[in-house]
């Protein structure tokens, strides 16, 4: 046999050997993979009342409240959660604030109710527009995205003020990590952005069906925004890019202990789950749907839902 019969021959037994492992590698990577938990976490389930909650938000471990329908206000002391007078009874669809005696929540019908620490007085808002959620930088700094044409509703301390956005359809919550540096997101997958002195729309708008209604980030280079089609995006401080979030239900709100460590909450009982590198469901032992989500550490998380569920994690099983 010749040198060059010898090094056809040779090529041919390699050229074989490379498709049967390439093949193989093709082959398995069209199975279906069962999904696995990134991590295994205990969710304790309680219903102390039967009215959705929208939103969850605390000062302390033993300082929680949650607010839902018919004016819902339920305060977690440490060992139970107990029902408030809120005053009013539309639906409340956002709370926050800056200390156990500084709390906000908004609602329906241009609803807010201020909390001083000891009961929750209603507010003059100036709009009947139904409010959707809230969050402020300090005292004397917050917003509240309306159910309106653009608007935003700012609190500068004294006085609520009605701003009117470049976008002219709905927008659902507001964040940020200082006065300036803040986000607004709403219908059309709209993102905002304010640097302290204007509103500017930094993407491009779709039609109206997309809709944003979550975000959180672990710092300004750092944030995330999902959707109620299960879309999610992630800003780097410079531009905003797509990611997959596993999932095409709705994405209802996100919170984070820090960028390698970040909880997502939707319909159908979906948790998912970021460890700094993708998303990944975990079981939450329901189908309900989840709708608002906070905590005051890793160890200490509560979710909030319809049917007044409130699903809470004490640290057992621990994400980090």
């Amino acid at each position: 046999m010749s040198c060059g019969s010898i090094k056809v021959f040779a090529l041919i037994i390699i050229v074989f050997i490379l498709s049967l492992t390439f093949g193989c590698v093709d082959k398995d990577s069209q199975e279906i993979t069962p999904i696995t938990y990134p991590i295994t976490m205990k969710w304790q389930e309680s219903r102390p009342q039967a009215n959705t909650l929208w939103d969850v938000w605390g000062s302390s471990p033993t300082d929680v409240f949650a607010v839902g329908d018919n004016g819902t206000i339920l305060h977690y002391n440490g060992h139970a959660w107990i029902p408030i007078e809120s005053g009013t009874r539309e639906k409340l669809t956002g709370i926050w604030g800056t200390s156990s005696t500084n709390i906000f929540a908004v609602g329906y019908g241009g609803t807010i109710v201020h909390f001083n620490g000891s009961s929750w007085n209603t507010i003059e808002s100036g709009t009947t527009y139904d409010l959707n959620n809230i969050w402020g930088s300090s005292p004397d700094d917050i917003y509240v995205p309306v159910n309106g044409p653009g608007i935003i509703l700012h609190f500068d301390g004294q006085k609520w003020e009605s701003i009117q956005t470049p976008f002219d359809f709905q927008l659902f919550k507001v964040w940020g990590t200082s006065p300036t540096n803040i986000f607004a997101i709403g219908q059309c997958d709209v993102i905002m952005h304010y640097d302290g002195q204007d509103w500017v729309v930094m993407t491009s708008v779709s039609d109206i069906l997309p809709i944003l209604k979550a975000i959180w980030g672990s710092s300004p280079t750092d944030i995330f925004v999902g959707g109620y089609t299960g879309q999610m995006k992630q800003y780097d401080g410079e531009r905003w890019y797509s990611v997959s979030s596993g999932i095409h239900t709705a994405i209802h709100d996100l919170w984070g202990v820090s960028a390698d460590s970040i909880f997502s909450v939707g319909s159908k009982g979906v948790i998912l789950y970021y460890d700094g590198n993708q998303w990944d469901q975990m079981s939450s032992g329901t189908q309900d749907s989840l709708l608002g989500i906070w905590g005051s550490s890793a160890t200490d998380i509560f979710i909030a839902g319809v049917d007044g569920i409130i699903l809470h994690y004490d640290g057992t099983n621990s994400p980090e």
